[in-house]
């Protein structure tokens, strides 16, 4: 599935702010229905798709898939749409953390 999201990565803030959105969307999706996922053994990936959006790949030999893309998509539009509750803002500050960490990581020199 691919969603369509224009200039989603046209200058560094906005991947940076899609880079947390999608860090604090896996966390969800893992904190709410991620172990069943597993247990079923289904598994999702996601990356930006040329510059133009996001593109999830489902995968797994479950009946329940549907289920799983459906639960999936509902958790990325409340969070799309309403945002984050107060409980939850320690997501925004792990992601964060975890990309400053990896952005300051690539400037490390090797010798």
């Amino acid at each position: 599935m691919i969603l369509y999201i224009p200039n989603i990565i046209d200058t560094p803030l906005k991947r940076a702010h899609h880079a947390v959105f999608i860090d604090v969307l896996i966390e969800k999706i893992s904190m709410q229905i991620g172990y069943e996922a597993t247990v079923a053994d289904i598994c999702y990936s996601y990356k930006i798709f040329e510059h133009h959006g996001l593109k999830f790949k489902f995968k797994g030999y479950n009946d329940k898939i549907d289920k799983f893309i459906y639960e999936f998509f509902k958790i990325f539009r409340k969070i799309a749409e309403e945002g984050l509750t107060e409980a939850d803002a320690y997501l925004i500050d792990s992601s964060c953390e975890k990309r400053l960490k990896e952005y300051k990581n690539l400037n490390v020199e090797i010798d």
